[in-house]
């Protein structure tokens, strides 16, 4: 499956709705004291969106892979123009 603008912007929608929603939270915390209990924002300040911290990462994930495979392609495709071919050798 090639991954066009379009794809990769249907897919980025999905953890772009929720990577800020901090409820609700699934929080798999071990508490030794009042002071560890915290807000979600406060335990993971990147990864507090989404249900639980895994699927938080998963969504970073699937947005930098589709940034770095975009950005590459369109590299690329920048750079065609300025290769030289085996024949032009």
């Amino acid at each position: 499956m090639e991954l066009t603008q379009d794809k990769a912007d249907a897919f980025a929608r999905i953890p772009l709705t929720y990577l800020r929603l901090e409820d609700p939270n699934h929080i798999m915390h071990l508490l030794n004291d009042d002071g560890d209990v915290l807000l979600p924002r406060e335990l993971h300040p990147i990864f507090y969106g989404c249900f639980d911290w895994h699927s938080a990462v998963h969504g970073y994930w699937l947005l930098a892979t589709g940034y770095w495979l975009l950005a590459a392609a369109a590299l690329r495709a920048s750079l065609s123009p300025l290769t030289v071919s085996e024949g032009d050798r």
